[in-house]
């Protein structure tokens, strides 16, 4: 009989297998299909510690749908015994739809060879696991798009939802949350980047997905976003970037080209707007990526992306507003737009672009160049190759500026460097001072210093 293991946690389900010989694999995973395995690995883990700690009427107060899973763990125990160990994997990644993974266990008890008895756990990750409610969008909006995204690249991950957080702030891109089977949180205006460090800096083991618009994150949100970049906060920074305010009607935003015509400037702005990542880079960011939303596999990339790197990890969505600002990212919106005006950068790979990858970039004087392929004498080996680790991020810089019609817009991960975390200084540094204390709570510290005996 075969049976699901959904995201949720839902490993015990598939205990009840009857025993079969030891599997185990020889498959040479990949690092994605080791990183699935690990995940795996936690899932039955994190249930065997559930039930050796006897919290599993926790768990099931937390979530119906776990009642289940424990009294089937119950019965697979009886004939494993015990959990003792994860002994080998096989993954699959080909279906677009789903992640399964095929995990060999060990239990304590012993056939009647002697030989420790052992089964095997399926492991799904759906997006479906993720998905919440009736998304309330206009039809066509981006949003739509990236919701989409984002629910395939959580699947992908493997963290199961009770282990994730979405915290938005005000504006349409905003209402994500609400559609998301996580702990979730809209906040206030512009405030969003705040509450996340806050919820990372006290549950460091909950991934935590900011969701902004423009407006929110970068006009009354701007401090916010420029102050968890610098502290380099753990949290993965998604700005959905539509260069227009939606909610409220259509008036200019932080982002919007200098001369755009809006209710708040009918005669066009007078201003020069922010560049995301330009501002990011200003402030110490570590890592930038950026993706159009009706592209769906570059932007399930650069959230995975942005999931692996520890640090603020700052994602820039180009999506149009069909209502206020329809055509905003026109040039680059559908797969033949990038194809002629858009660069897919790719780590450790030379920076070609085109219908033919005909094109290449080069250096020239302190700036970047477009050349052909062909031309001139310019061959492959002439073109830049991308370093996403760089140190240096003047480079870094310069690709995240161009723009058409004399350069392509670049794409994917940008910038990825590694460096201290926030969250984590700050834990660390709670642990080393408690150390040093003589007192570990408040009783303890009440009766630490001096002590007054009041009497009648």
């Amino acid at each position: 009989m075969k049976k699901r293991l959904l995201v949720l946690g839902m490993i015990a389900c598939l205990f009840g297998l009857t025993a079969c010989g030891n599997n185990e694999s020889a498959q040479v995973l990949t690092e994605e299909e080791e990183a699935a395995a690990q995940v795996a690995d936690s899932y039955i883990s994190q249930i065997a510690q559930i039930e050796a700690d006897g919290t599993a009427d926790q768990y099931i107060a937390y979530d119906e749908s776990l009642e289940g899973v424990f009294s089937s763990w119950e019965s697979g125990m009886e004939d494993l015994g015990g959990y003792v160990e994860t002994t080998g994997h096989d993954v699959d990644l080909s279906d677009n739809k789903e992640v399964v993974v095929n995990v060999d266990i060990t239990g304590s008890a012993l056939d009647p060879k002697g030989q420790p008895r052992t089964a095997t756990v399926e492991v799904i990750y759906t997006a479906k696991d993720y998905k919440k409610g009736l998304p309330r969008w206009c039809p066509g909006c981006g949003d739509h798009f990236f919701l989409a995204s984002l629910h395939k690249a959580m699947a992908e991950i493997g963290v199961p939802p009770y282990e994730t957080a979405v915290i938005s702030g005000i504006g349409c891109s905003s209402r994500l949350p609400y559609y998301m089977n996580t702990y979730a949180m809209q906040t206030i205006h512009g405030r969003a980047a705040a509450i996340a460090t806050g919820f990372k800096v006290a549950n460091p083991d909950i991934t935590v997905w900011q969701i902004s618009g423009d407006g929110d994150g970068l006009a009354i949100g701007g401090n916010h976003f420029i102050h968890a970049v610098r502290r380099n906060v753990d949290i993965n920074m998604i700005l959905l970037n539509n260069r227009i305010y939606g909610l409220t009607k259509g008036q200019y935003s932080p982002t919007s080209p200098r001369g755009f015509v809006s209710k708040s400037s009918p005669y066009g702005t007078v201003e020069d707007p922010f560049n995301p990542a330009e501002l990011c880079f200003g402030a110490r960011g570590h890592f930038f990526a950026r993706a159009v939303a009706t592209d769906a596999a570059g932007t399930v990339e650069i959230l995975k992306a942005a999931y692996a790197h520890k640090g603020a990890a700052v994602c820039e969505i180009l999506q149009n507003c069909v209502i206020f600002n329809d055509g905003t990212h026109d040039t680059v919106y559908t797969k033949e737009g990038r194809a002629k005006h858009a660069i897919y950068l790719e780590h450790g790979q030379p920076m070609l672009f085109g219908e033919n990858k005909e094109f290449g970039l080069m250096q020239e004087g302190f700036g970047l160049k477009v050349v052909k392929i062909g031309e001139n004498g310019v061959t492959e080996k002439d073109i830049l190759v991308h370093d996403a680790h760089c140190q240096d991020n003047t480079l870094h810089l310069k690709l995240a500026l161009m723009e058409g019609p004399d350069f392509p817009v670049a794409l994917g991960v940008i910038r990825d460097v590694e460096a201290p975390t926030y969250d984590e200084a700050v834990n660390r540094q709670i642990e080393e001072v408690k150390e040093k204390k003589a007192y570990h709570n408040f009783t303890e510290l009440l009766y630490t210093n001096d002590i007054w005996e009041v009497k009648e």
